[in-house]
């Protein structure tokens, strides 16, 4: 494969790489994301070989990550067909993508930030409502301070499924207990 665009399990990351040559054993020159990928969630990635800057560039959710990386070989044409979800080497299919891969775009230019800023957003495609190109609200975090289960002292964890726990600064979440038992209520502890 001339580039690849794919899930590295050796750096957790998400990576954009070239092979600097079409010999087996080549150089790779690699952009790798910055931080782990978030799993299960809809990420959208870009990979940008900039000829004239001689750059190669992993943008996640319209976010270039890291510095450009040079990449300074002489590009070659790679002779087959464009792969989507896997890699082809030696004349095989290999590394097949486990996941859900939608709308893949390829463009025979080197896009700039905004451009991939912009199509990294979520728009509404509906036109029957009016609202089409209007942003689409998504879900990233799903925070509870009262479920006190996941949400003690000054950490608020998010159940949405993607990590993004909430650090409460300059508060800390407490438990109070309602009701007299004693005389016949029923106690109820919450929290705020």
């Amino acid at each position: 494969s001339g580039f690849q665009l794919y899930y590295s399990t050796a750096y957790n990351a998400w990576v954009f790489n070239r092979h600097q040559t079409d010999v087996s054993g080549a150089a790779i020159i690699r952009s790798t994301g910055a931080k782990p990928p978030v799993l299960n969630a809809w990420t959208h990635l870009a990979g940008v070989y900039n000829a004239a800057a001689q750059t190669i560039q992993l943008y996640v959710n319209g976010v270039p990550q890291n510095e450009p990386v040079p990449f300074t070989a002489t590009p070659w044409k790679a002779s087959g067909n464009l792969q989507i979800g896997r890699l082809w080497a030696s004349a095989t299919g290999k590394e097949n993508f486990a996941g859900t891969i939608d709308e893949v775009k390829v463009w025979s230019r080197a896009l700039a930030d905004t451009e991939i800023a912009h199509d990294a957003w979520l728009e509404d495609e509906d036109i029957s409502d009016g609202t089409a190109g209007d942003p689409v609200p998504a879900l990233v975090a799903k925070w509870d301070a009262t479920d006190m289960a996941n949400a003690t002292g000054t950490t608020v964890k998010d159940t949405s499924g993607f990590g993004r726990n909430l650090a409460l600064n300059g508060a800390v979440l407490t438990q109070f207990t309602t009701g007299d038992p004693e005389i016949g209520e029923e106690a109820t502890t919450t929290q705020t």
